[in-house]
């Protein structure tokens, strides 16, 4: 399958009969230029907000909620980038955009309750530790003599 058909004559011009004899022989029209979408806009300013909002929430509160604030930012910068290619080609699916946040949301509070669940088994490993060593002073000082 030939790009030209030979038998219509020659190529329009030179330029094409190059491009073929480079291999380049997919040749497509865009008949329509895409729509520009406003629901990818609203995706857009939603990120804008929550960029803020994560810049806000670390500043105000001097770094206490700075996972929060980060995690917005996060969120946000995933939000202006989802924005920006669907006003680019003028696709953009809400539903799509949900189930995308719904899946990052899920991935922040399990990784967030495993960072929690080392935290209390390092204080318990902790806590243990210091019982074991009370313990056994206790005993040593009462036997008189070292364990």
């Amino acid at each position: 399958a030939d790009l030209f058909d030979e038998a219509e004559g020659p190529p329009p011009t030179e330029d094409i009969r190059d491009w073929q004899g480079a291999g380049l022989s997919v040749v497509f029209e865009v008949k329509q230029r895409p729509r520009f979408s406003f629901a990818a806009l609203g995706a857009f300013l939603i990120g804008l907000g929550q960029i803020i909002a994560g810049a806000a929430a670390i500043f105000f509160t001097a770094g206490a909620l700075t996972s929060v604030g980060l995690g917005l930012i996060s969120e946000g910068v995933s939000d202006l980038v989802e924005g920006i290619v669907g006003m680019a080609t003028g696709i953009f699916s809400w539903t799509a955009w949900l189930i995308e946040k719904a899946v990052s949301l899920a991935v922040a509070i399990v990784c967030w309750g495993v960072g929690k669940l080392a935290k209390v088994v390092s204080k318990a490993a902790k806590s243990a530790k210091l019982s074991f060593s009370t313990v056994g002073k206790t005993i040593e000082n009462a036997a008189g003599t070292s364990v």
